[in-house]
């Protein structure tokens, strides 16, 4: 049995706001059935790289993949239901 890819990837993931580099270039890989933590000091940018892997934010540059699906431009959800019914479903960001 060939084991699977990772979960979530997220390589060479920056975030800016103007001139600021909130995030630069991070990269990191979490396997299915594995708990992680992401700490650091404040100002850091942990939530800010949460916000661009869950789609709140955009990356300025790299990728973020969920279980092989290219996600990185994907738009988050919303509250509003016939938002979601506008997309393809052969969307990369559509639910699979």
């Amino acid at each position: 049995m060939t084991r699977p890819g990772p979960l979530l990837e997220v390589a060479g993931v920056s975030v800016r706001f103007g001139a600021l580099i909130a995030v630069n270039q991070v990269s990191l890989s979490i396997g299915h059935r594995e708990v992680v933590a992401i700490i650091g000091p404040n100002g850091a940018g942990k939530t800010t790289l949460l916000n661009a892997v869950s789609g709140f934010y955009h990356p300025y540059e790299g990728r973020i993949a969920f279980e092989g699906r290219d996600r990185t431009h994907c738009r988050r959800r919303t509250s509003r239901p016939w938002a979601s019914r506008a997309r393809s479903r052969t969307s990369p960001c559509s639910r699979a």
